[in-house]
């Protein structure tokens, strides 16, 4: 059995969900002659029939299956989908309208996903196994071929900016031991041109480094991409170590500002006058606050704390520190817990009461 890749499309028209997500039609698949590359660089065509590709149980196969942003390294199972899924293929897998691709509708969850579509990633890639027929012929359709593709089976759906002959493209032996988690085969674009191949049978590619075009073997490709993959990974990984590194180094500046703002209003105080204000504070408070342990307080605390004890009505957070102080000797000064405002608001209308009493007597 081998593992393939072919490449289709999204519909360009979607739509987003109350959630962000992106729902929209999808292409996945057609009936035709594919090219893919041999191991020595040459390219084989293999037929993929209607008869195989609109066959219900492999329609039905793709249904429900998973969407990846790109081929993953291995076919997806219950292990690993969490750590590639992007997405979900639903609705019926089916022929599609004109009797040759088959349609289905797609919904993309993962936001980076959602970002790298609207900006043009809107190629998709089948991710299936087949059993190949090496019985070469001619499809009164299609052409010739040198292969059949029978008994079709999707695994996932994957996301691509285009299919290219490139690392991972060329056919492999399926008795290699890592057969079962790679893909064998990658379909060549329709308009790619043919491999070039040296006398040492080489597959020569062309890649681009900063505005060039280079060609170079594809073992060459393959190394330079991991390399490239490799760096900008690598840089991420200092940019975020710099960036913590400067987190911390400003936390640490903060800190070592607020201690230096504290140890510079020390050097301006009378330390001796400190501790005799602080020892006649507590003094004062206790006979409001009796039993009560203060050296644990804040001079405000203190403070707070005879305040509520003589009037419970009065509130101090959120207030100045010259309000509290005012309050704070009121406090200390009154042998009651009654409001010495309302107290006086009191008298007052108790007086305009005797007056207007004494009137209506002389009448």
């Amino acid at each position: 059995m081998q593992t393939r890749t072919c490449l289709a499309r999204l519909d360009g028209a979607w739509t987003k969900t109350d959630e962000g997500y992106l729902e929209t039609g999808v292409w996945p698949t057609k009936a035709g002659v594919f090219r893919y590359l041999n191991k020595d660089g040459s390219v084989r065509r293999e037929l993929r029939p209607r008869a195989e590709v609109h066959d219900a149980a492999s329609l039905a196969s793709l249904q429900n299956k998973p969407i990846t942003n790109s081929h993953p390294p291995e076919l997806l199972n219950s292990r690993n989908t969490r750590k590639y899924m992007v997405g979900v293929v639903h609705g019926d897998h089916q022929l599609a309208e004109d009797r040759l691709h088959t349609q289905a509708r797609a919904l993309v969850t993962d936001e980076d996903a959602i970002r790298d579509i609207q900006q043009g990633k809107q190629q998709v890639s089948c991710g299936y196994t087949c059993d190949i027929d090496f019985t070469p012929g001619a499809d009164a359709e299609f052409g010739e071929y040198d292969a059949i593709q029978r008994n079709i089976r999707y695994n996932h759906l994957a996301l691509e900016w285009r299919g290219r002959a490139g690392s991972g493209a060329r056919l492999r032996n399926d008795q290699s031991e890592d057969s079962a988690v790679r893909f064998d085969a990658l379909e060549l674009p329709e308009d790619a041109p043919e491999p070039i191949i040296n006398n040492k049978e080489t597959v020569m590619v062309k890649i681009r480094i900063d505005g060039k075009e280079y060609e170079v073997s594809e073992a060459a490709e393959v190394a330079l991409s991991h390399k490239f993959k490799a760096d900008a990974q690598a840089l991420d990984t200092a940019k975020a170590e710099a960036d913590a590194q400067k987190a911390r180094a400003d936390q640490m500046q903060a800190k070592y500002d607020a201690e230096k703002a504290r140890a510079d209003r020390l050097d301006g105080m009378d330390i001796t006058a400190m501790v005799k204000a602080r020892a006649a504070l507590e003094a004062q408070a206790q006979r409001v606050v009796k039993n009560t342990k203060l050296d644990s307080l804040s001079d405000r605390q203190v403070k707070e704390l005879v305040i509520k004890e003589r009037f419970d009505w009065a509130k101090t957070e959120g207030q100045s520190d010259d309000y509290v102080n005012a309050l704070y000797e009121s406090a200390i000064q009154t042998k009651t817990d009654k409001n010495p405002v309302l107290d006086a608001y009191d008298r007052a209308e108790s007086r305009s009461d005797s007056f207007w009493d004494q009137d209506a007597l002389a009448v």
